[in-house]
Order: C-alpha cells, then sequence, then structure tokens
C-alpha cells in the first residue's frame, strides 16, 4: 500500500473517530454537530475507494459491507449503551479497526489465502468480522427488547445480516468458492435459530448477544480449518472447549429474570 493510501486511511478513521465523539458526547446535537463529519467521511470514503468505483462498483461494493456493518452497530451501540466507559472503548477500538481494514482494503479479497502476509490480512478480518457480529447482534436485541419490534421483522433484520457477513468471509479470504452461497445460507439459518431460541430466554440481551457470538465465532473458525485443510482433532478440540468454558461462565453467572 502506498504512502498516499495510508493518510487517506488515517485522514478517514480520524474523520470518524470525530463522528464517534460527538455522538457519545451531544447525541442531542447529533445532526447540527454530524452533518460536516458525515460530508468529510463520506468525501473521504469515495477518494479512499478511488475514482474507478462505477467501473469495478461490484467489486468494491462488496469490499464495502464490512465497514458498513461494523459502522451500523457503533453507531447504534453509542445510541443505546449507558455505559460512558463501554462506549469509549467502543470508540476507540473501532477507530482503530476503520484504520486496519482502509489499509489493507486493496488486499481484499485475498488471492493466496495461506500465503503469511495474507494470513495476517485473514486474523484482521476474521477479528473484525467477530467484532461487527457482536454489535449487530447487541443493537438487534436491544431493538427487540426494548422497542417493541415484532420477533418476525428482528429475525429478517438478523438473517440479513448473518448472510451477509458469513458471505463476506468465505469472500474476502477467497475460501468455498465453488459453495460459498450454500454455506453462507446454511450459517445464516443456524445463527437464526439460535437467534429465535435465545428471544425467549429471560436474560439480559448483553448476555444473549455474547453467546450468539460464541455460536457465530465457533461455527466460523471450524469452517475456516476444514476450508485451509487444517480441521484435525487438536483443532475441533481447541474450539469446543473454548466454546464450553466461556458457555459455562456465561451460563453460571449470569442473572435470571422473573416471567410471569
Amino acid at each position: 500500500m502506498s504512502f498516499a493510501d495510508k493518510i487517506k486511511a488515517v485522514i478517514l478513521s480520524l474523520v470518524l473517530f470525530g463522528f464517534f465523539e460527538a455522538l457519545y458526547f451531544k447525541q442531542q446535537f447529533f445532526w447540527i454537530i454530524t452533518l460536516p463529519l458525515m460530508l468529510g467521511f463520506l468525501l473521504t470514503f469515495f477518494w479512499i475507494v478511488g475514482p474507478d468505483l462505477i467501473q469495478r462498483k461490484r467489486l468494491k461494493m462488496k469490499k464495502m459491507i464490512l465497514p458498513l456493518f461494523l459502522l451500523f452497530g457503533v453507531v447504534f451501540f453509542l445510541l443505546f449503551e449507558p455505559s460512558q466507559f463501554l462506549r469509549q472503548m467502543i470508540i476507540i477500538v473501532s477507530s482503530i479497526s476503520f484504520l486496519l481494514f482502509f489499509i489493507n482494503y486493496r488486499k481484499i479479497p485475498l488471492e493466496r489465502p495461506k500465503d503469511p502476509e495474507s494470513n495476517k490480512v485473514f486474523n484482521l478480518l476474521f477479528f473484525l468480522l467477530n467484532l461487527t457480529a457482536f454489535l449487530d447482534f447487541w443493537v438487534i436485541f436491544n431493538i427487540y427488547l426494548n422497542f417493541g419490534w415484532s420477533l418476525w421483522l428482528n429475525m429478517l433484520f438478523l438473517l440479513a445480516l448473518s448472510l451477509g457477513l458469513f458471505y463476506y468471509l468465505f469472500w474476502a479470504a477467497g475460501i468455498f468458492a465453488d459453495y460459498i452461497l450454500s454455506f453462507t445460507v446454511l450459517l445464516g439459518l443456524i445463527i437464526l435459530e439460535v437467534f429465535i431460541a435465545l428471544s425467549f430466554w429471560p436474560v439480559d440481551f448483553s448476555t444473549k448477544s455474547i453467546i450468539l457470538i460464541l455460536i457465530f465465532y465457533t461455527f466460523s473458525g471450524l469452517l475456516i480449518l476444514k476450508a485451509k485443510k487444517e480441521l484435525d482433532k487438536k483443532g475441533v478440540l481447541e474450539y469446543l472447549i473454548l466454546f464450553l468454558v466461556i458457555f459455562l461462565l456465561i451460563i453460571f453467572s449470569m442473572k435470571w429474570y422473573t416471567v410471569f
């Protein structure tokens, strides 16, 4: 990546950081404060994706699935989350995440997934996908439990989100090219079924989001090992043990609400 492209990535990340901080401090003046920042974001965004956006719009629109889903999750997390500490942490983590994504933007999709340099980009994408999934799941559960949206509407919302994230994972990583649609639909339906089951649990939405992202991480991680032909008993056990340990910690530490 050229030095100019890195400067573009830094500028866009700083614009987003200013946008998030404005949303954090002055929500009541959201539009007044952030309209200039949103304009700056759009200009910088088109600056980064380049002048050939029209000619290569399909490729570049695919590349933008992840950052747009992440932006959605961060904005609504900042609007809904009451904890000042958590909001500030998400601002810092997401701003760094956007910076790293746009620094590696031109390497997506990965042409040689097993190449050491490509492996670093893939690990970054995998982290960003899980961060995005958690924030978006958190927002969907929050909307469902606190804003009275119907279950079926949230189901459609979550299914569209899951399909988009899983498709991006397989497409960007250059794996399962011949079966990308089948695996995307299968995993999307699995996440949807878990969401339906969790929607009836009398626990807070943060706990439900953690459980859902744990399942998202486990299934996608195992499929990635399979695609790389690195799936063995050790890899399966590592994922299953991690899943069981975190799941049991959540179960024994979460607060159950009484349902009348």
